[in-house]
């Protein structure tokens, strides 16, 4: 669960630090962004504004921040072994795994120092802004269970994936630089889209399925198709743009439509990778495929709408649109009539 959306940029300022006056457009932050401009000046401009921008060198890929993740369950286990899983030990042992580059930017501290509301939303918890990404743990009493165990070890790769994505790729430079529409508040739009679907996944931690694919996802939220499904997405899409549009006061248009859902891709993305991380409670399923796996099919699929959506996929004709507003002119003048009598 990541609590917090990475900090606003000030563009204007970014695009005119050290660039010779030159704007940079449509700039690859896995590539060189702008041919003629050196990576380190690019480099330079964007820690003025206090953003930590990666050389491609620098940056790494999903799958070895997910191998990553999968070798840091043995020295979980290693902590867990010899009593040492406390924060300290932690720490460390994620220092080891840092490049110097990133080294001090991502803490671990206590569940204790996160905020009230947080606590009551979650086990365990990343925050990320301009100093980095800080991990909140709820260790464990000195007495617990071994399930107690996999399931804190399940939580802590969850969040290490979320710290890692955010501290070693440059998906916030992306997200707030290269696209146009910045909102403040777009994480908790996207938490509060996609919540209702994992309470219909939601189960106890030791329910077995036969396979996490998308055919036992769409059984348990009771959607008959992967169309259907998509369809029902594409509708509760609609109360996205009004919420949009009760807090930018403006309607969006079709450039700026592309970017929030690109920008609702990539947090899709970002949760799929963090949730694969619950394969490690098959231990709990004896070794059959667990439940809870659902939940990284499902952003996957998330993942897959939203970047449809961003490429217009979903875009409705002319003739439907005014068959829609015909639609909600006569209600309201029903409305009106009833009203009147």
């Amino acid at each position: 669960m990541q609590i917090s959306a990475i900090q606003n940029i000030n563009n204007k300022q970014l695009q005119n630090a050290n660039f010779n006056n030159s704007k940079p457009k449509n700039i690859s932050f896995c590539s060189n962004p702008c041919q003629n401009i050196p990576e380190m000046a690019i480099k330079q401009a964007y820690s003025l504004q206090n953003i930590n921008y990666l050389l491609p060198t620098q940056v790494w890929s999903d799958e070895r921040i997910l191998k990553t993740v999968e070798n840091f369950n043995n020295v979980i286990e290693k902590l867990f072994s010899e009593n040492k899983m406390k924060k300290k030990c932690l720490q460390r042992e994620i220092g080891k795994i840092l490049p110097n580059y990133v080294h001090a930017r991502i803490q671990v501290r206590d569940f204790s120092e996160l905020s009230q509301k947080s606590k009551e939303t979650a086990a365990a918890a990343t925050s990320t802004g301009p100093e980095g990404s800080i991990i909140y743990v709820k260790f464990l009493e000195r007495e617990h269970s071994r399930k107690d165990e996999v399931i804190l070890k399940d939580l802590i790769g969850h969040e290490l994936t979320h710290a890692l994505n955010a501290q070693l790729q440059n998906t916030a430079n992306k997200l707030f630089y290269e696209h146009k529409f910045k909102p403040s508040d777009l994480s908790n739009l996207f938490i509060n889209f996609s919540t209702p679907y994992l309470f219909k996944i939601n189960s106890k931690y030791d329910e077995s399925i036969d396979v996490p694919n998308c055919s036992t996802l769409l059984e348990r939220i009771k959607i008959p198709s992967i169309e259907d499904f998509y369809q029902e997405l594409n509708k509760k899409t609609e109360k996205l743009e009004d919420a949009l549009l009760i807090h930018e006061a403006k309607y969006l248009n079709s450039e700026e439509k592309r970017d929030f859902y690109k920008n609702f891709a990539e947090q899709a993305k970002d949760e799929r990778m963090a949730y694969q991380t619950t394969k490690v409670l098959r231990e709990l399923t004896d070794g059959r495929p667990n439940a809870l796996e659902l939940r990284y099919v499902f952003f996957g699929e998330l993942e897959n709408f939203f970047n449809k959506k961003a490429n217009g996929d979903f875009e409705i004709s002319e003739e439907e649109e005014m068959e829609n507003l015909r639609e909600q002119l006569l209600k309201a003048l029903e409305k009106n009539d009833s009203e009147i009598k």
